[in-house]
């Protein structure tokens, strides 16, 4: 279920052939993602629901209420009570967590989350009760969220902070040798599961939207400095970290790396007054935070990310909130922390509920407008028809045909976008069969979902040909490696009833008609369903 690119180039190129992928797509592109739980729960819901969405909404939503019942239950282990209350609230009120209960295809992120959740806490139990069977179900649970997806890495990293940087007990060795050895455990689990998804074929490979490691780990290091400080952008300030998508070249990054350091701050002039069980769990929960996130940036930057990294955000806000009024003298010091616990208070508590209200709306309304976008694609159905687009939305180029398949139950024959570039567009017809199409003020790839496809580390040259539809686009000039101008020849006449032309306006796909041989028209660029690409 998860195979979007199957790594070879025979394969790739057969794709690009019928649409299936779009024509710059790296032929080699390879997106496999290893989560055989997920995929088995969606067979069952296909099963049960078949194309009824509500089931499917339901189940992610019992997957949403059991994170929450074992969040609830971590915190009342490591909090004290008010603390625990108060955190679970934050969490709960996320609007952070819209996506992965919200839109079906992330519930892969939450599947693993909850056995994540329930592990960690037999592990502690295990640990501070001894309690003998919580070592076995901690690794138990793990291994199924492993299952699930690469996002249940969370456990053993939670597991190996927990180890490393938890205040000792009384008895207990708090060397540094002696944690590493406790240690060892969840490490060998996280490097058994990697060894284990290579021994399976999965990984991404020449895409930019996607970037693994361990094959690219220089690309991955820079994707990383903007990434990450987008999260922590997301997670302090509660607005969407696809704002990095929207604007990749914007002050998203240097907002969060200026919300990071002002929440520091305020923690740390908070930190006095905390409860010793607070300051505990921070201790460790934060580095594993940072791990998750981090590790997790392999992919394009979304609130998704923080879903398991709220379980100490979530905590590090309702400690500075009930505790940043513990001290009653004046200073300097005390506007500081009152301060700090306005903010906090008002963005993840106050605000937070309207944010997640108004993330669960906007998402049903991209939902209803992505369906009303395929609707002109029913002109193109049929075998043998050939239908080219214009759009630099991903809800459109990507989803659109998808949705127009699944709604009519009939082939839609063969789409290909010509351009996602988020730019005006000049087309020229040169003859009879063929037309140049270039964008304006840009170039083709420079937009992180046309990156997806293909990474700007394998460039476009003059020459290149690739045919899609039963045309063949050629590149006539470049910039960097990536196309300014592109002839496309189809197979026939532009006239040929077999071929529609749509490009994206007035809130639509619209038909688009060419003029005679040597006419020049505009395509102006206008947003699409998402409101930003």
């Amino acid at each position: 279920l998860y195979e979007f690119a199957p790594g070879d180039a025979v394969s790739g190129k057969a794709c690009i052939a019928v649409g299936q992928a779009p024509w710059w797509c790296a032929a080699d592109l390879k997106l496999r993602l290893i989560r055989p739980l997920s995929g088995m729960l969606f067979a069952l819901d296909n099963r049960l629901f078949s194309d009824h969405s509500l089931g499917y909404h339901l189940h992610s939503s019992l997957w949403y209420v059991a994170l929450c019942a074992g969040v609830g239950m971590l915190f009342r282990r490591i909090l004290p009570p008010k603390t625990a209350t108060l955190a679970l609230l934050i969490f709960v009120i996320s609007a952070a967590h819209v996506m992965p209960f919200g839109w079906i295809s992330a519930r892969h992120l939450i599947v693993a989350a909850v056995p994540t959740v329930f592990g960690l806490l037999c592990y502690i139990r295990f640990r501070e009760d001894d309690w003998k069977p919580g070592l076995p179900i901690a690794f138990g649970l793990f291994l199924i969220a492993l299952l699930a997806s690469e996002a249940g890495l969370a456990g053993p990293i939670f597991v190996t902070s927990y180890e490393m940087f938890r205040r000792a007990g009384d008895g207990e060795d708090g060397s540094l040798r002696a944690r590493i050895v406790r240690a060892i455990g969840p490490a060998c689990v996280a490097l058994g599961y990697l060894a284990l998804y290579k021994a399976f074929d999965g990984g991404v490979r020449n895409s930019d939207g996607y970037i693994e490691p361990l094959t690219a780990p220089l690309p991955f290091a820079l994707a990383l400095l903007t990434r990450v400080p987008a999260v922590f952008f997301n997670a302090f300030t509660t607005l969407p970290a696809e704002l990095l998508i929207a604007f990749p070249n914007g002050p998203v990054p240097a907002i969060g790396i200026v919300a990071t350091i002002l929440m520091a701050a305020f923690f740390f002039a908070c930190r006095r007054f905390m409860d010793t069980r607070e300051r505990g769990a921070l201790r460790w929960l934060a580095p594993a935070a940072l791990a998750i996130i981090v590790a997790s940036s392999g992919a394009l930057a979304g609130a998704r990310q923080l879903l398991i990294p709220n379980v100490m955000f979530s905590v590090l806000f309702a400690s500075i909130v009930l505790r940043g009024f513990e001290a009653t003298e004046k200073s300097l010091g005390v506007s500081f922390r009152r301060f700090g616990v306005a903010v906090v208070a008002f963005l993840h508590v106050v605000l937070a509920p309207l944010t997640l209200l108004a993330s669960t709306v906007s998402t049903a309304q991209l939902s209803r407008a992505t369906e009303a976008a395929a609707a002109p694609l029913k002109h193109g159905h049929g075998p043998g028809t050939q239908t080219f687009m214009i759009t630099s939305d991903p809800m459109v180029f990507m989803y659109a045909p998808i949705i127009s398949v699944v709604r009519d139950r009939t082939s839609l024959g063969c789409v290909s976008t010509l351009s996602a570039a988020k730019a005006p567009h000049q087309l020229t017809r040169t003859a009879e069969r063929e037309f140049v199409i270039e964008p304006i003020g840009r170039t083709l790839l420079e937009g992180p979902f046309e990156g997806l496809f293909r990474t700007s580390r394998l460039p476009f040259h003059e020459g290149d040909e690739i045919v899609q539809c039963g045309a063949t686009f050629r590149v006539l000039a470049t910039k960097d490696g990536r196309p300014v101008r592109v002839a496309v020849r189809l197979d026939a006449s532009i006239e040929d009833p077999k071929h529609s032309f749509l490009v994206w306006r007035n809130g639509k796909l619209d038909a688009f008609t060419f003029g005679p041989i040597g006419s020049r028209q505009t395509v102006e660029s206008t947003l699409g369903p998402s409101g930003f690409l």
